[in-house]
């Protein structure tokens, strides 16, 4: 959990999301703070890794940003955020 704003650096505390990444289906990576759709249409079925290793399927709409800490995706359309 989150201990307030010291425990970003200033670029991550102004900007919450300061870096995103398309993520490899076969890696994981290191824990995003959101994901979002980019494609020009909404993306049923996408399963996401959560950071405490549990799995959720789940319909994700276009420019929507989900507040969700994954470290992997089956669907190579989604983007983290950090």
């Amino acid at each position: 959990m989150a201990n307030g704003l010291h425990k970003y650096t200033v670029q991550e505390a102004v900007a919450p999301y300061h870096k995103s990444l398309k993520p490899d289906a076969d890696t994981a990576t290191a824990v995003c703070r959101a994901v979002v759709n980019e494609t020009n249409s909404a993306l049923a079925g996408v399963e996401l890794t959560l950071a405490d290793g549990s799995t959720v399927v789940m319909t994700l709409n276009v420019g929507v940003i989900y507040p969700l800490s994954c470290t992997q995706t089956d669907n190579a359309n989604v983007t983290f955020l950090y």
